[in-house]
């Protein structure tokens, strides 16, 4: 239930009359164009509730939408006006004024933001392939110290699952690669904290351990379930990448993708079991099978947390 304050906010979004609405766009698009401060915050969160407050989609002048699409595509603005740029786009979705495009695009949260947007047109311009291409470029390039990409795994999910066809034989490889390295070398230290009070000047504390959920400190495995008060990037990394494991190892199966049915399964325990045996064996491992026997690893460990709890 809303509150009396909300209600009546919705209420006047959804009686809003076409001729206010474009006269109010016209303000928007003045407020783009000169300034992006918390005049045009307030102006996009109230554009925002207008364009989501209605089942039917609400039809915004070109000059907005434009507007829109170049400020969310601006590498200098703020997160804040990004992230409602995208969300006014995506309420919109699907619409024919498209102008965004990822291509050259580099920092993984703008890349998300574009990329929802792109996602929510319904692949009439192949916006899934012109996403999974931005995304691989940036996984293959992306240095140690380069921006997160945390951002991108989520997008990257709803990739796959749309369109597992669109993934080439060298992209499989090099997502199953960094699903590995996610999954099975994150630390088991914790994050760095800071301290400090309003006089002093901040410190970095000396980071603990990671424990187990029995308490027992974490020896060289770091898993969802592992605890902490503080988590690194990597370790954000494992948790998104085993959000994602399921549905990778069904769709990278040497069957193909399929349902997950009971001959699934058994298929995919097969090809575990022989992925095992190859690596007992000596035998190198192909990217695809590599991941299946760390998920097999991974997947043991829980089950052993989970007995100790």
């Amino acid at each position: 239930m809303f509150s009396a304050g909300a209600e009546s906010l919705l209420h006047q979004a959804r009686e809003i009359q076409d001729e206010e609405l474009q006269r109010f766009c016209s303000r928007v698009s003045k407020l783009l164009q000169e300034d992006l401060g918390p005049a045009t915050v307030d102006a996009l969160q109230r554009l925002f509730l207008i364009v989501s407050a209605t089942k039917y989609a609400r039809r915004l002048e070109k000059t907005c939408v434009d507007l829109l699409q170049a400020t969310l595509s601006l590498s200098t603005c703020s997160e804040q006006v990004q992230v409602l740029c995208a969300a006014i786009l995506r309420e919109m979705s699907p619409f024919s004024a498209l102008t965004l495009s990822c291509d050259h695009m580099q920092n993984p949260h703008q890349l998300s933001l574009v990329a929802s947007v792109l996602l929510a047109q319904g692949d009439r311009r192949e916006e899934v392939r012109s996403v999974n291409q931005r995304i691989f470029a940036i996984l293959e390039s992306r240095q140690p110290e380069g921006p997160s990409l945390r951002p991108l795994l989520p997008v990257l999910s709803r990739v796959v699952g749309l369109a597992p066809g669109t993934l080439q034989e060298d992209q499989a490889s090099l997502l199953s690669k960094r699903l590995v390295d996610w999954l099975r070398y994150a630390r088991v230290q914790q994050g760095t904290s800071h301290s400090g009070g309003f006089f002093s000047t901040p410190r970095a504390r000396q980071s603990g351990p990671i424990t187990e959920v029995d308490g027992a400190v974490a020896s060289d495995f770091f898993t969802v379930l592992s605890m902490g008060q503080h988590f690194t990037e990597d370790q954000w990394l494992n948790v998104q990448a085993f959000s994602m494991l399921q549905t990778w190892l069904l769709l990278s199966s040497p069957e193909g993708p399929g349902t997950a049915d009971a001959e699934d399964r058994s298929e995919l325990e097969g090809s575990t079991l022989s992925v095992l045996s190859a690596a007992s064996a000596g035998r190198q491992l192909l990217p695809q099978e590599r991941l299946r026997k760390v998920a097999f690893e991974y997947c043991q460990r829980l089950i052993e947390q989970s007995n100790r709890r």
